[in-house]
C-alpha cells in the first residue's frame, strides 16, 4: 500500500514538473508575424505626412526614341482612384480683414481624373554640379490673403528661399528647423533650403497657413501638371528609385531601367476614399 501510493506520488511530481518545463517552453517560443498589414517609413531629414513605401507598376516603351542617343526620357500620368474632394472650409478667427477673403483650400487639385502637384523625383543619379534652369526672380514664396502661394515649391537642395509678406499684417514662418516672425513690409525672408526630405511651412499667428517645400538634389524631377501629366528629359541611363509624392495622398516608389536613347513611360494611381 506505501509502495502504490509512493508510485502515485512520484507520478504526480513528474506530470507537475512535466507541465511546467511545457510553459516555460511555450513562453521562449517566438511569437508568429503577422503576413499582412502595412508597413510604414519615414525620412529622417524632414516631415514627411502619410508616408507609404510600395512598389508602383511601370511600362518601359522599348520601341520609343528618346530626344537624345545618349540619355533617356521619362513621362507619364497620375491619376487619382475616386473622385477629387472638394475644397475645405477654413475656420478664419484672426485678421478677418485681412484673411477672410479666402476661407476654402482645396488639398487634392486636378481636372480629367488628373491629379496636379505630385513630385515626380528621379533618385540617387551619379554627378554633382547640376546645373538647373533657376527662375529670373530666385525660388520665391508668398504670403497673400494670408495663404502661401505657391502651396508647393521645388528648390535644389542648398539653394536660397525667399519668402515674401504682402499682407498688411504680420506672420511668423515657421518650417521647424526656423522660426522667424515676419512684419509687413517689402524685405524678403532669405534662408537655404537643406534637406532630403519635403517640409511643411506653416505660420503660428494663422494656423491655417501651411505649405511645402520639397528639396531636390538633382535636375531630373518634374511636377504634374492639371491634368496629372509629367515628363522629364536627358536622364542619364541607369537603375533608380523614383518617388511620387503628393502633400496629401502620400509617397509611392517605384523601381526602373533607363536606357540611352529609350523613352520610358510611368503612369500611377493613387488611391483615395
Amino acid at each position: 500500500m506505501r509502495y502504490r501510493s509512493y508510485l502515485v506520488l512520484l507520478s504526480l511530481i513528474c506530470l507537475s514538473s512535466w507541465g511546467c518545463e511545457s510553459k516555460n517552453e511555450a513562453t521562449k517560443s517566438p511569437l508568429p508575424v503577422s503576413a499582412g498589414g502595412s508597413q510604414s517609413s519615414s525620412d529622417a531629414d524632414g516631415v514627411l505626412e502619410n508616408d507609404t513605401d510600395s512598389a508602383v507598376s511601370s511600362k518601359q516603351s522599348a520601341d520609343t526614341e528618346s530626344g537624345s542617343s545618349s540619355t533617356a526620357d521619362l513621362s507619364g500620368r497620375i491619376t487619382l482612384n475616386g473622385q477629387i474632394p472638394s475644397p475645405r472650409k477654413l475656420s478664419i478667427t484672426k485678421d478677418v480683414d485681412t484673411c477672410g477673403a479666402i476661407d476654402t483650400i482645396a488639398d487634392i487639385t486636378g481636372s480629367e481624373g488628373g491629379v496636379a502637384n505630385v513630385v515626380i523625383e528621379i533618385k540617387d543619379v551619379e554627378g554633382d554640379n547640376w546645373t538647373y534652369n533657376d527662375p529670373a526672380d530666385g525660388y520665391v514664396m508668398r504670403q497673400k490673403d494670408c495663404q502661401f502661394r505657391p502651396n508647393l515649391l521645388v528648390i535644389p537642395n542648398g539653394k536660397d528661399i525667399k519668402v515674401y509678406n504682402d499682407d498688411p499684417v504680420g506672420h511668423n514662418v515657421n518650417t521647424g528647423d526656423w522660426n522667424k516672425m515676419q512684419p509687413a513690409g517689402p524685405d524678403p525672408i532669405v534662408r537655404p533650403v537643406e534637406g532630403k526630405s519635403p517640409t511643411k511651412i506653416g505660420c503660428n499667428i494663422h494656423s491655417w497657413m501651411e505649405a511645402w517645400i520639397y528639396p531636390v538634389q538633382n535636375p531630373f524631377y518634374a511636377v504634374s501638371d492639371e491634368k496629372g501629366n509629367f515628363s522629364i528629359t536627358g536622364i542619364p541611363p541607369g537603375k533608380y528609385r523614383i518617388n511620387i509624392w503628393h502633400a496629401s495622398l502620400g509617397r509611392k516608389n517605384a523601381r526602373m531601367t533607363l536606357v540611352a536613347g529609350k523613352a520610358a513611360t510611368l503612369d500611377h494611381e493613387f488611391d483615395f476614399k
